[in-house]
């Protein structure tokens, strides 16, 4: 085997649009910020591959040696993960409003809805309290 044939087969390149689950990771890598890309980038200098980020045709691509291209793929696999995660919590946030939403009253006499965020979490307390009850009083 001639010296050019082992280094193509030590290289290789993952085009994100070829892989498969790539339509439910399309939103997620347009919104990828710029701190994120940088992140990125930053390991893939670090595992001597190129990584190119291309936002407007939501597509990445690594290239380099296999086990590294290989290893820069589970980072960019964890960062969109983590950005579907954010976009799940904000769909939850979003539905528990729609169900129930808790205010509070100002100085002024005012009553103030709470963030999303912090509506979630009075609403998961409050129906511990009442599983809790309602266990106790059967």
């Amino acid at each position: 085997m001639d010296l050019d044939t082992k280094l193509d087969k030590a290289m290789t390149t993952i085009i994100w649009k070829d892989r498969s689950g790539y339509a439910a990771d399309r939103e997620f890598i347009v919104q990828l910020t710029q701190s994120q890309i940088r992140r990125m980038k930053s390991e893939a200098d670090r595992l001597h591959v190129n990584l190119t980020v291309d936002q407007r045709n939501a597509n990445i691509k690594i290239n380099g040696r296999q086990a590294d291209v290989y290893e820069m793929t589970e980072i960019v696999s964890a960062q969109l993960k983590n950005i579907e995660k954010g976009v799940v919590e904000k769909k939850e946030e979003e539905l528990v409003a729609l169900a129930r939403q808790w205010e509070y009253e100002e100085d002024e006499g005012q009553w103030k809805k709470f963030d999303p965020s912090m509506n979630k979490s009075i609403s998961a307390i409050v129906c511990v309290f009442i599983k809790q009850a309602l266990e106790d009083t059967y």
